[in-house]
């Protein structure tokens, strides 16, 4: 919502999803993509308000009719592809020095919040330690919740490689 042109009103305009038309269009007529997969759109008007480059929309959740959604076997795999993509050559991400990454996996994925925490903020880490000349500077978790920022503060003390600023 927030990276689509609106009217005066603040209605969407009917062309302006912008991302969710880029992004419908890379999907051309596919109705599903393989766990891990990412498209990179735009960022629309986050471009303006937030100085958002790109967004990745990463394939981490399986959907089974019947049984909703559950998160992809190895969904921390999508940090590795997230942040190696961020890390690319690609010319619109070369000023790129920070991402935001949801908790993937625990929305509709509805996985346990502290076992994909986990899983993701240790592949985070991971990857900074493995990539020093990184141009990456800053990996951000985003937290809905108290709760799940807490989670979050907890898998990172318990590695002892981050400090925690409470």
């Amino acid at each position: 919502h927030l990276g689509a042109k609106k009217d005066e009103g603040g209605e969407i305009t009917p062309d302006g999803d912008i991302i969710a038309n880029e992004l419908r269009q890379k999907m051309g007529t596919k109705a599903r993509v393989e766990p891990t997969t990412i498209f990179m759109t735009s960022p629309g008007e986050l471009a303006k308000t937030h100085s958002v480059k790109a967004v990745f929309h990463v394939a981490s959740v399986q959907g089974t009719p019947g049984r909703g959604y559950r998160p992809i076997e190895n969904v921390e795999d999508c940090v590795t592809k997230v942040l190696d993509l961020a890390e690319s050559e690609n010319a619109v991400l070369q000023e790129c020095k920070s991402v935001l990454l949801p908790l993937l996996g625990s929305g509709t994925g509805q996985a346990d919040l502290a076992v994909i925490a986990d899983r993701l903020l240790k592949r985070a880490i991971t990857h900074l330690e493995s990539h020093l000349d990184s141009r990456i500077d800053s990996i951000y978790f985003l937290t809905w919740t108290s709760r799940h920022l807490e989670i979050c503060k907890d898998v990172l003390r318990k590695c002892g490689k981050v400090k925690i600023d409470d």
